[in-house]
Formats: structure tokens, C-alpha cells, sequence
């Protein structure tokens, strides 16, 4: 067995150890405390760093699924910037790395001025995607269970904090990153979080062509029929992230909490947004929350972004950049988008 694996090994026990001792409430006013694990645990999910990207595609091709971080992230001797004090936690999504979803944004937000760190979430060894992935010699994270994920990415939240001294953070969550981003603020509450930015997040679960609406592929919450059985065996994350799941259940009554501003940025043409019988990203306010909701393609027709492209858009790096600063610092480019691929400047 490889050190990697050794270490990958460690960590899903480490997880699970935490999340079976940790049962996770749906959301109300007492709050849990944020966990804690070995700071060797934590930052051991990432070695090294990768190559420069521009897309999924590329960032597979030059760095496979080792455990990279993106250029200038995961510096744990990093400073806050008295500018912008908030460190950003970025949250891939299901089947990807923390390289593989943000080997483009990543150095980008360093160079902004922030403090930057990006978790690689806990794997699923057992499930049939992993099998899949592993014949070819990649690797992916974000495919276990995501209350376990989310014990995780908490304690990696408290330990950019505790390094860096912030007071608050800023998490970016990218699909399955925005349902993690949600449970993590209705479990911890919004003291420590600043702002959650998603970009084509699974935030109020998918219902993929209203089949949670037939009885006979999908009865209840975690119990599912044919359909639900089918997805549990590829990923624990997938059938999660439907909605009457109880995961989406508990992030969806409420959609927010109070104290958070809110920013969700999705595409029309994301297969997730098609499929659903209503936008997965989209959440409202409750009292005290701050939401916006951005659809991409709002003066912007050109931009054909589908759910691969979003992270490496260079529009949905103005609009991050921009809501993690509270104003329009950058101007919002119009490109034209290619679906599984990113945006091009258009000559």
C-alpha cells in the first residue's frame, strides 16, 4: 500500500470515527460546536502542488487525481490580508479534487489578496464510480457520505482558522461543495462564516425529471426504490444530494441561516438545472440572510456554460471575486462559454 493510500486510508477512518460520534441535527438555534482532528490529518490530503489548468479536462490530464493543491493554496504560513481578513475555503463536488476543481480559480483568489485553502474530500473506496475511476488510474474524492464529508471539511474549516487567526471564513462550494457549504452553516451556525459563494451548487437538492414524484422508482427519504438503490451503489453522495433525502431536508427548511450573505451563481444550461423540475441552486432568504442568485446567461447569451465549465468560467470567477468583496472590484466579463470545456475569449 502507497503512503497516499495509507494516508487516504487513515482519513476516511478518521471521519467516520467523528461523524459516528457526531450525529448531525437538522438546523436550530443550538448550534454544535465546530470539530476538531489532528492537524497532520487535515493537511495531509494535499501534497505538493499542481500545474496551472484550464479546465477539469487539462487539470486531470497534467495532475491525474494526485492530492495537489492549486498554485499558492493550502499555504498554512499564509497571513491574512487586514483588507480581507476572511480566509476562503474552497469545496469541490462529487467525483473531482481539490486540484481538479480549482487548479483555476485558486491561484486567482490568491492573487486577489486572500489567505486560500482547499479540501480534498473524503473517498468512497466501495462504490461502483470509484471502481470505475480506479481502472484508469484516477482517483476521486467527494463521493462518501456526506455528513461524514461535512464533519470533515468543519474541522478543516477550524483548522484555517486557528492557523490564521481569522475570526470568519468565506466558503466556496462547487456542486456537491455548495451542499457541504449549507450543511456545514445549519450544523455550526453562521458565527464563523462570512459569506458562502456557490457556483452550480447542489443546495436544495435535485429531483431529476420529478422521479422522486413516482412512487414506483423512489419511495422515501434514504429508502429508496430501484432508482435510489441504483445511485447509492454508484456513490453514498449521489443519492444524498436528491432531493426528500434527509440531507436536503434538513437544508431546505430553511433554505439559509440568518447572519450569512448568500450568492449562488448557476447556469440554464447545467444538465442538473435541466434535469431538475426546479433550480437546485437557488435558495431563498430567511430574515437576517442575505441571498442573490445569478443565472449566468443573464446578459450574458453567449456564455453556453454547462456543469463542468462553471469552475473554470472566467465569468464565474468575477462574479466570486466580486461577492466575496462586497462590490463590484472587477468588471464581469462576457465570453463565450463551450460546454465541458471553459470560457474563451472571443476574438
Amino acid at each position: 500500500m502507497s503512503q497516499t493510500t495509507k494516508t487516504l486510508a487513515a482519513l476516511v477512518a478518521s471521519v467516520a470515527i467523528v461523524a459516528s460520534s457526531t450525529t448531525l441535527a437538522a438546523a436550530a438555534p443550538n448550534y454544535r460546536t465546530l470539530p476538531e482532528l489532528p492537524s497532520s490529518t487535515l493537511r495531509a490530503t494535499t501534497q505538493g502542488t499542481g500545474q496551472a489548468a484550464t479546465s477539469i479536462a487539462d487539470a486531470i490530464i497534467k495532475n491525474g487525481t494526485d492530492p495537489v493543491a492549486p498554485k499558492g493554496v493550502n499555504d498554512w504560513n499564509c497571513t491574512p490580508n487586514p483588507k480581507k481578513p476572511n480566509s476562503v475555503i474552497l469545496i469541490h463536488g462529487m467525483f473531482m479534487t481539490a486540484n481538479t476543481a480549482w487548479a483555476g480559480l485558486g491561484p486567482v483568489l490568491k492573487d486577489q489578496g486572500y489567505c486560500v485553502y482547499a479540501v480534498n474530500l473524503p473517498k468512497d473506496p466501495k462504490g461502483l464510480m470509484s471502481k470505475a475511476a480506479n481502472v484508469v488510474g484516477l482517483d476521486f474524492g467527494g463521493l462518501s457520505d456526506i455528513d461524514a464529508a461535512s464533519v470533515f471539511t468543519a474541522a478543516f474549516v477550524n483548522e484555517v482558522m486557528k492557523t490564521t487567526g481569522a475570526k470568519k471564513v468565506n466558503l466556496v462550494g462547487y456542486s456537491e461543495g455548495g451542499t457541504i457549504s449549507n450543511l456545514i452553516a445549519h450544523t455550526y451556525g453562521p458565527s464563523f462564516i462570512n459569506k458562502i459563494v456557490t457556483m452550480a451548487g447542489i443546495n436544495v437538492g435535485i429531483n431529476p425529471l420529478g422521479v422522486q414524484n413516482n412512487k414506483a422508482l423512489w419511495t422515501k427519504p434514504d429508502t429508496p426504490a430501484p432508482l435510489g438503490k441504483m445511485l447509492n451503489k454508484l456513490s453514498v453522495a449521489a443519492g444524498q444530494m436528491m432531493s426528500g433525502s434527509s440531507i436536503s431536508e434538513r437544508l431546505t427548511k430553511p433554505d439559509t441561516v440568518p447572519g450569512i450573505t448568500y450568492t449562488n451563481i448557476s447556469s440554464k444550461h447545467d444538465e442538473f438545472v435541466l434535469m431538475s423540475t426546479h433550480n437546485p441552486n437557488f435558495q431563498k432568504a430567511v430574515p437576517g440572510a442575505t441571498v442573490t442568485n445569478i443565472t449566468l446567461q443573464d446578459g450574458c447569451s453567449k456564455d453556453r456554460s454547462d456543469h463542468l465549465t462553471v469552475p473554470f468560467n472566467k465569468r464565474v470567477w468575477a462574479l466570486t471575486i466580486n461577492a466575496l468583496a462586497g462590490s463590484q472590484v472587477q468588471q464581469v466579463p462576457c465570453l463565450v462559454a463551450i460546454p465541458l470545456l471553459r470560457s474563451v475569449d472571443a476574438k
